[in-house]
């Protein structure tokens, strides 16, 4: 893997050896970031100069870390189901469809369907699977006649169960598409200061202003559309 050489918060190529990181990775680096921060923590406890970390910062990071190695523990748990093609309820506990099969079906349902599961949906889905099977190997007992109970639906694994969704290969997280357009908001706002203004004659650098000469913070349609198709443009080149 790359050494780190830089603060950028996107700049990710050193976390993972191919083009995305694995969960695999992710569960490793999730721990290590704990062992750091428990390592910092105790050498938190004796600093150069004599102050009481201890109650303070030193008990915060022991908390970050927990928290870190728990969540780590969890990505390591989803990979094994992942890649162990472990089978997987096919509904949500409220009857909600997951995966490609949402995309197929045409019975509108109250239950809200998911294509992309979460992590904890996934791990439930598992769970979920693994009850209702040991709920319908459970014996009869004697003295409750009961009818046979139904045979529990086949388990489906994840890979098969999102396999037909299209665009897979460039999925991106929710979070993942808030972020790029937070970011595109920023940088049209900024290039929109380098647009001149066709609505007030505002030049490039100058803020817009009003009929009346008034200095504004935002600025005039034409120069957000302007700026909208630099920005884009550059995207696109990227």
């Amino acid at each position: 893997m790359a050494e780190q050489t830089g603060t950028d918060p996107t700049a990710t190529g050193h976390l993972h050896a191919g083009n995305r990181i694995t969960l695999d990775e992710l569960a490793v680096h999730l721990n290590a970031v704990g062992v750091w921060l428990r390592q910092l923590a105790v050498a938190a406890e004796t600093p150069d100069v004599p102050v009481d970390l201890g109650q303070n910062l030193c008990v915060d990071l022991d908390s970050m870390a927990r928290r870190l190695e728990e969540s780590g523990q969890k990505v390591a748990e989803l990979d094994a189901i992942i890649a162990g093609r472990a089978p997987l309820a096919p509904t949500l506990p409220d009857g909600a469809l997951w995966g490609a099969r949402v995309l197929d079906t045409k019975d509108p349902k109250r239950s809200k369907p998911v294509v992309i599961p979460t992590m904890y949906q996934v791990l439930g889905l598992a769970r979920w699977h693994e009850q209702t099977r040991a709920l319908i190997d459970l014996p009869v007992r004697p003295e409750r006649q009961r009818p046979p109970s139904p045979a529990a639906p086949d388990g489906i694994a994840y890979v098969d169960g999102i396999a037909d969704i299209p665009g897979l290969d460039a999925w991106e997280s929710p979070r993942a598409a808030e972020r790029r357009a937070r970011a595109r908001a920023a940088a049209i706002q900024a290039q929109a200061l380098c647009e001149h203004c066709t609505s007030c004659d505002a030049a490039p650098g100058d803020h817009c202003r009003t009929k009346t000469n008034r200095v504004a913070e935002t600025y005039h349609r034409p120069r957000i559309t302007a700026a909208t198709a630099t920005v884009d443009e550059q995207d696109g080149q990227a």
